[in-house]
């Protein structure tokens, strides 16, 4: 039991529901939800847009907005532009450019390796930026259905661990290894450019 106690802690957890408000062709986003640490109480909003890569698949994008206390500070203190040191670069196996995450983003690409022989794999898996110097983290979201039949996604969240064996971490939980060929992100995201308030806006 203690063990389990311990994976737990090791993990946050990470869920989005349909926005109802949303209409094709608007410029509202497809999901909103929420997103935890590990080892953190701290619930944040999230909202995501969907995309549609130069491969067909599904791609979703968007932020964590910051909590009350959060949205004060950046209220109070002048803009800034993103440090460099605040952008977090996923190095590829192959040594082509990586997928650069911004604080606060969500990035969630659909599962290739998701087949029959491997129904337990997510749906999808990507990263998140938490900010504030905190590490990357590895988002992993299966799809489901709420009670009224609309789609939803929920998943875990843990440190990413550029290190470890791809091998090993489909063992471990299904989860498609982010620098293995052909499951690589491509550099190239769609990603909504918008601002803070904008988002919060559409959040509501």
């Amino acid at each position: 039991m203690a063990n389990e106690g311990m994976a737990a802690e090791d993990r946050g957890k990470f869920k989005v529901y349909k926005n109802f408000k949303k209409q094709k062709g608007d410029d509202r986003p497809l999901f909103q939800g929420t997103i935890s640490l590990p080892g953190e109480d701290a619930v944040r909003p999230v909202i995501l847009w969907g995309y549609e890569s130069q491969s067909g698949n599904i791609v979703l994008s968007g932020r964590a907005l910051e909590d009350g206390n959060g949205q004060i500070e950046e209220l109070i203190r002048p803009d800034m532009d993103t440090s460099a040191d605040e952008v977090m670069e996923i190095a590829l196996k192959n040594g082509s450019k990586g997928l650069q995450v911004k604080p606060n983003d969500i990035v969630l690409f659909t599962n290739t390796q998701k087949n029959a022989e491997n129904e337990s794999r997510p749906d999808y898996w990507g990263y998140h930026n938490p900010g504030n110097g905190k590490p990357l983290m590895r988002v992993a979201a299966w799809t489901g259905h709420d009670r009224g039949g609309n789609v939803k996604l929920t998943g875990t969240v843990q440190k990413h661990e550029a290190q470890r064996e791809p091998d090993g971490l489909a063992r471990e939980d299904g989860e498609p290894a982010p620098a293995e060929p052909g499951a690589a992100p491509s550099p190239e995201v769609p990603r909504r450019r918008a601002s803070r308030a904008h988002d919060e806006e559409h959040a509501r």
